[in-house]
């Protein structure tokens, strides 16, 4: 019974702090790793035994733990209100304090021959598509005269914008 406790263990882990940039702490941040570094390689998804997802308590603070080693986590931070933060090369068993911003928003309105279109679907998405560097992509509505707004977006990010095709009938 001592072997089995001893051997369940956490082997390394993750865990630092999420502050906005005031440094405030951003409670009920959801943190999940979506990329595992060992030795020279990355591996992504399927992270078998890492903790999925840690909550971010009342001071922000975060725990993720393997029952493998490995040399460091890449993270994705989701937060209500703030840009969605992605964290790569986070070294194992040590301390880090991750800074998530407001964002940056994207403005726009669809018009044909002057008219305002209502319902179509704007997409809008990360330009650069490499593998823990693509930031997402995003949908929303446009309202009765054709304006729609895209908020907390990750900055210092180039997007492509785009119509949803079955919405432009």
């Amino acid at each position: 019974e001592e072997f089995t406790r001893k051997s369940s263990l956490p082997k390394t882990k993750v865990s630092g702090r999420v502050v906005d940039s005031s440094g405030q702490p951003v409670v009920g941040a959801k943190v999940e790793p979506e990329g595992v570094q060992r030795g020279s390689g990355t591996s992504w998804g399927g992270l078998n035994g890492i903790d999925p997802l840690a909550i971010t308590d009342e001071n922000g603070a975060f725990l993720i733990t393997s029952k493998e080693p490995f040399d460091a986590l890449n993270l994705v931070i989701e937060a209500r209100s703030l840009a969605k933060l992605r964290k790569n090369g986070l070294a194992s068993d040590q301390e880090h304090l991750l800074t998530m911003t407001d964002g940056a928003s994207v403005n726009g309105r669809v018009l044909v021959n002057g008219e305002p279109l209502k319902g179509v679907v704007m997409g809008l998405a990360g330009a650069n598509r490499a593998a823990g560097e693509f930031v997402g992509a995003f949908e929303i509505g446009t309202d009765a005269q054709g304006r729609f707004q895209f908020l907390s977006l990750p900055p210092d990010t180039d997007y492509f914008i785009y119509g949803i095709m079955s919405s432009l009938k």
